[in-house]
């Protein structure tokens, strides 16, 4: 079963575009090729100028938390 994995990021003040290109700098490099990952898309929120948030698409939780264990060791 696909899922949506929501993720808030908070970035230091006025450091969100280096911590935009820094997420899209692991995804470019873990995610794409990662078994089970469909994409993911990075949100500005406009009430609070240093967060993020990431909608991920994965082909379910285990493919997931399989991604994340692997990336960790590396």
């Amino acid at each position: 079963m696909a899922i949506k994995a929501i993720i808030e990021l908070q970035a230091k003040p006025g450091r969100r575009e280096e911590l935009k290109a820094f997420i899209e700098g692991l995804v470019a490099k873990h995610g794409g090729g990662g078994r089970g990952f469909l994409g993911s898309t990075r949100f500005e929120v406009l009430d609070n100028p240093d967060m993020l948030i990431e909608i991920a698409d994965w082909d379910s939780a285990e493919a997931r938390e399989a991604h994340m264990k692997e990336t960790a060791a590396t």
